[in-house]
């Protein structure tokens, strides 16, 4: 063998050997990943698999990262028992969302329609507050006598104050119902699939009641649009959307819903390493629209009054702080 070919070995060599030393300082020596800080995007994750609560997919990640996990030799428990904690937390976030986003959609709604009938009532010169009672109906005996029931059944539950009652009554049921889903996420999954089923109904039954309300408004609007009571019909209308507005943004949602955790595992051996992220949100409305809050409840009771519906403290509403609340509460997001 040549000194030329004997060189090449030597070289060869030596490349070989700083390889396998490479090798080995990327295997199994590596250093462990900081779950802190990759939670909170201060490091890299440097090809560790990284889960977070608040992303649509991670819990479709994760159960897959279960099914990894239980076929691999060295099942490790604790492992599999945090993919079922991140899955049912992941999935709570999920329903938090959704609750959250069809609440803030619905008042903005709502705001949007009482701006349009304060503007309206502001360009008409009500002269607010006033008494307003159902217009005097014109026609036939008859029909007169028709009508009146059907407008005084229709008024009942307003009067009565069983209909704002029962609003009320479901806005806090669905809010109770959501801190109960947001202290479960602690306990077994089997209570958290519980606590979600009962949030679901406890929504839908507010907005079924919300809808009942908005029926007997509208009727009774009809009925006073067609003898002549422009604004009685103007004024139930308002009185119906501030009543529904006031009692979705007046019992407060959950704050720090998941609990905030950071933790790194081993899945399926030495290089597929997982890093799991919870962190805490607020679940309540936005501060501009709970910002309008007292102005929607003083001008709903100063409408409930006028129109002979029960109301709280005798406070002077104001049309212009509805109208600047009701534009700080609507101003899009940026």
């Amino acid at each position: 063998m040549g000194s030329s070919t004997l060189a090449q070995v030597t070289t060869s060599a030596l490349r070989a050997l700083v390889l396998a030393s490479v090798l080995v300082a990327c295997g199994s020596k590596k250093a462990a990943p900081d779950p802190a800080a990759i939670c909170a995007a201060t490091a890299a994750a440097n090809g560790t698999i990284v889960l977070r609560s608040n992303d649509p997919a991670g819990s479709g990640k994760a159960r897959g990262l279960k099914e990894l996990a239980s076929r691999a030799a060295s099942r490790n428990a604790e492992v599999l028992a945090e993919l079922d904690r991140f899955i049912a937390t992941a999935d709570t976030v999920a329903i938090f969302t959704a609750h959250v986003e069809e609440r803030e959609r619905k008042v903005r709604e709502d705001l949007e329609i009482v701006r349009a009938i304060v503007q309206t009532i502001t360009d008409g010169d009500w002269p607010f507050p006033t008494e307003l009672r159902f217009p005097s109906l014109i026609g036939a005996r008859a029909a007169d006598e028709e009508i009146t029931l059907k407008v005084a059944e229709l008024l009942k539950p307003l009067a009565d104050g069983s209909a704002l009652g029962g609003v009320n009554e479901r806005a806090a049921s669905l809010a109770a119902a959501l801190h109960a889903l947001a202290t479960s996420l602690s306990g077994p999954s089997a209570g958290v699939l519980e606590a979600i089923k009962t949030s679901n109904i406890a929504h839908g039954k507010l907005n079924e009641t919300a809808a009942a309300l908005f029926t007997t408004g509208a009727t009774l609007s009809a009925h006073a649009d067609e003898q002549n009571g422009r604004r009685f019909a103007e004024a139930t209308r308002l009185w119906t959307r501030l009543a529904v507005a006031a009692a979705r943004l007046a019992d407060p949602w959950p704050a720090g819903v998941p609990i905030s955790v950071a933790k790194a595992f081993v899945i399926a051996g030495p290089r597929q390493e997982l890093v799991i992220c919870s962190a805490p949100r607020t679940f309540a409305a936005s501060p501009a629209i709970v910002a309008a809050l007292p102005s929607i409840k003083l001008v709903r009771d100063g409408i409930g009054r006028s129109l002979g519906l029960p109301a709280g403290p005798v406070d002077v509403p104001s049309l212009k702080a509805l109208a600047i609340a009701l534009d700080g509460a609507l101003k899009p997001r940026l």
